[in-house]
């Protein structure tokens, strides 16, 4: 929350002091679940863009297997770049 009052209070970065509180120290409140929350918002972001994409191209194709024929590509994609983003949350 006082990361929020500070960027309002000088939203360029340019020494300003809208609200009076450039001197307020920065409080963050739960520093070491920051990675975790990162990795369950990418899960789930990657889980609902499977899902829509999979239900986009059966309402297209409708044919079962042309589906999963068609949306593979996507999917593997989506796959690879969220086990990225996860590899480098964790090892970085």
């Amino acid at each position: 929350m006082t990361f929020i009052l500070l960027s309002l209070s000088d939203p360029f970065g340019w020494g300003w002091d809208l609200l009076g509180t450039a001197g307020m120290p920065w409080i963050q409140i739960w520093p070491s679940g920051i990675p975790w929350i990162k990795a369950v918002l990418i899960l789930i972001g990657v889980s609902l863009s499977l899902k829509k994409g999979y239900g986009l191209w059966h309402s297209e194709i409708g044919r079962e297997n042309r589906v999963l024929k068609g949306f593979a590509p996507t999917a593997v994609i989506l796959v690879l770049l969220a086990a990225g983003m996860l590899f480098y949350l964790t090892h970085y």
